[in-house]
This record gives structure tokens, sequence and C-alpha cells, in this order.
């Protein structure tokens, strides 16, 4: 029992002495692993990696900018926080400029996929995926890194990247801008209209003798006095004459004269209004800061040959020791099992009355019976499992499963205003799970 013991308990002494009493094929092993890896190292692509760091700029309006007159309103130098970054982020792994820059730098052929491959589009996005990183640094700033097996194309992919981004945050706001810009304008030029209809109105008025008419009244008035105590019947009748003339177009004169003062007001308002949507509209200014821009690497990021010969020949050593563990293992019992029949058979010799104890021999053969039974077995479980595996296919095949596939779409919610206290992406989820939508859809 103690023997039996002491072949299954490899303490820190007892491993130490095994790998010393094998140290010729553990070395041998870890040899042909230091001596494979280095191959396979230098035989694998080398990639290289250049990275681009950039801060979101404030994502407040630059015609507030730059028309605001108060202080507090200028934030078109601050730097985004952390929602801005986190817009960034999302605009940059877009498929917007995952596609322009696939198209420039033709990654088909450079990536040496073929479009009669069964998956190319998908294939091609994942080697996109896995050579273009968008992390989060831990100053809140962005860090673009790519990998490609030539430097300049990497260092191009990167600073083109986040050159791209300023156009899709533009190409993503023209729209809305512009039907912003296009009501305003809209307004502007009625109320422009409605100005000049006034003026005009006015000037029919003042062709008729009415300029203002209070104090042309008084000034009627007063000639109309002294007319009468002279006594000057032609003078009262011209007067009287201007009168009803004032009398008639007077209050109409001072209704259009106060109205036009009102729609002037109104006209300067829309047109501050005009010009920040007109700036908004026109505007072509970076929505970020570089901070480094990526550089041609003169060093390759991948592979690492220390680290892959290091941990290939560790693995194979540890590989190597637990095989040689195992086979010494089986090793002595065999040979255990060998002396235990020996014994047997020796024992019936020597005495017919000698009774075997069955149970003892079946727990020591237990392991051998069930590998022997599994052997015997083979062709019967051969089949299950052929006929298990041919099943599961059938059932995954498009005959019994219907197949689906799987598109998204990316969505921000504009800047409106909120008609419940709820965020706006909150009142976005809502309004995209709503049953009209849903009816429009199905």
């Amino acid at each position: 029992m103690n023997e039996k013991s002491k072949e299954f308990s490899f303490d820190t002494k007892n491993l130490f002495g095994f790998i010393v009493k094998k140290q010729v094929p553990l070395l041998i092993i870890s040899l042909f692993a230091l001596t494979a890896s280095l191959i396979v190292s230098f035989l694998l692509t080398p990639e290289y990696k250049s990275s681009v760091i950039l801060y979101p700029t404030s994502s407040s309006s630059i015609s507030q900018s730059l028309l605001s007159e108060s202080y507090a309103e200028k934030e078109l130098l601050k730097f985004g926080e952390q929602e801005q970054v986190e817009q960034m982020m999302q605009i940059l792994q877009s498929s917007s400029i995952r596609d322009r820059i696939i198209e420039k730098y033709d990654l088909f052929n450079h990536y040496k996929i073929k479009h009669t491959d069964k998956f190319p589009i998908t294939s091609l996005h994942r080697k996109f995926t896995k050579n273009v990183k968008v992390v989060r640094t831990e100053y809140m700033s962005i860090r673009i890194d790519v990998y490609d097996k030539n430097p300049v194309i990497a260092a191009n992919i990167a600073n083109d990247i986040a050159a791209l981004y300023d156009s899709t945050v533009n190409s993503m706001q023209y729209e809305r801008v512009l039907k912003a810009f296009l009501l305003v304008e809209d307004e502007f030029n009625n109320q422009k209209r409605k100005i000049e209809y006034i003026q005009d109105t006015l000037q029919r008025i003042h062709e008729v003798g009415v300029f203002e008419f209070e104090s042309q009244s008084e000034v009627y008035h007063e000639q109309l006095a002294i007319a009468l105590a002279k006594g000057n019947i032609k003078g009262v009748q011209e007067i009287e004459k201007r009168l009803d003339i004032l009398a008639k177009y007077g209050s109409q004169y001072t209704k259009l004269r106060d109205q036009l003062l009102e729609e002037v007001k109104k006209l300067s308002k829309i047109e501050a209004k005009y010009a920040e949507a007109k700036i908004d509209l026109e505007q072509d200014l970076p929505h970020k800061y570089v901070v480094s821009k990526a550089e041609v690497s003169e060093k390759k990021a991948f592979p690492i040959v220390w680290l892959i010969v290091l941990l290939s020949t560790f693995s194979a050593f540890l590989f190597g020791l637990i095989v040689l563990i195992l086979l010494e293992t089986f090793t002595k019992k065999k040979t255990q099992e060998r002396t235990i029949i020996q014994e047997i058979k020796n024992l019936l010799k020597k005495s017919s009355k000698y009774e075997i104890n069955y149970y003892i021999m079946e727990q020591h053969f237990r392991t051998k019976k069930l590998f022997d039974l599994s052997i015997k077995w083979k062709w019967h479980l051969l089949i299950i499992a052929l006929v298990a595996a041919a099943l599961g296919a059938l059932i995954s095949s498009p005959i019994i499963i219907k197949p689906k596939f799987k598109s998204f779409a990316v969505v921000y919610p504009a800047n409106v205003y909120p008609f419940s206290e709820e965020s706006e992406t909150e009142q976005m989820l809502e309004v995209i799970q709503s049953l009209d939508i849903r009816y429009r859809v199905y």
C-alpha cells in the first residue's frame, strides 16, 4: 500500500528528483521546442504598429461659441469630456470609416482575401478589426493602433482614420443642419417680405401726404385756427382737406408704423439665428485635437521572438514532464500487475486451497477493465458517435432550423427639446420600440 501511495505522490523533493532523473529527455524536448519556436518565429510575417492619439473637442455649437457674447458659452477651444470620448470611439469604429479605408488601400488584395471565398466580406471585416484597435487611454484620450506588415501602410491607415473622423462627423450632422438652415432661411425671407410689404404700404400713404400723424395733426389744427381767425376761407378749405386725408389714413399709418417696428425687431432675432445656422452649415472646423500623429515604425511589434521562444520552450518542458510522469506511472503499474499475477500463479501452484480476493483484484484492475471494454466495443461506440454527429448536423442544418442573418445600425439621438424627464437616448429607445414602428416594419 505504501508503494502504491508513493507512485502518485509527487511533492517538491520527489518532483525535483524526477526531473534530475529524466534530465536528458527533458533537455532534448526543450532544445527541440527552442529550435522549432525560433524557426517558426522567423517564418511568421512581421507586423509593425503605428498609433495616433486624439482628444475630442467640445460638442457645443460652433455658431454659439463664435457669436455668443457670454464668455461661459465660448467652448470652442475646450476638450471633450467622457461623453464625447465615448462618441468618438463609436464613430472611429463605424462602418463608414472602415469602408473608406478598405477602398482606399484595396485591403482585399492587401490582406490576400479572394472575392470567390465563401465569406469574403466577413473575413475582411474580421481581419480589419484584428489589425485596427481603438482604445481609450487612462488620460481620457483615444489611441488608434494599426498593425500591418508594411510599416508605411500602418502609419498611413492610422493617420487617415484620424483624418476621416472630421468628415464623418460633418456628414452625419450635415443633413440635420441643412434642414435647420432651410427652415430659418425660409422664416428669414418671409419676415423680409412682410417688412417690405409694410414699407410699400407706408410709402403709398406717404404719397397722399401722411408722414407723421401726430405732428401733422397738431400742425394742421394750429394752421386751421390761424386761418379761421384771419378769415382765410381758401386756406381753411385746404387745411380741412388735408385733415380729411389725415383722418382717413392716420390710424392705418399708426398701426403700420408700430407693426413695422415690431417686425424689424423680429427680423433682427431671426437674422441672428440665420447667421448661426449658416455658420453651422458652412463650418469646416476640426472635431478633434491630434496629440500625436502616427509615424513609420522601425521596429516590428509582432512576433516577439523572445516571448514566443520562452513560452514555447516552457510549455514543451511542462508537457514533456507530464508525459514522462504518466509513462513512469503506467510502467510501474504494468510491472506491479505482472508481479501480482506471478504471485497469484505461484500461490496457486503451492496450494490449491488458496482463496483469491476477487474484489481487491477488481478494484486494482478497474481502469484496465474499462479500457479493455472500450476496445472490445470500439466499433459500436464509433457507430454511436457517428450517428450522434449525423443527427446533430441534420438538426442544425437549414432543413430543420431556419438560418438567421444579423445586421445592426448604430445611431445617436439628436439634441432635441425633451418631452419627459428621461434622456434623449431613453426617449429614442422608447420610440424605436413603439407599436407604430413595429407595424410599419412588419
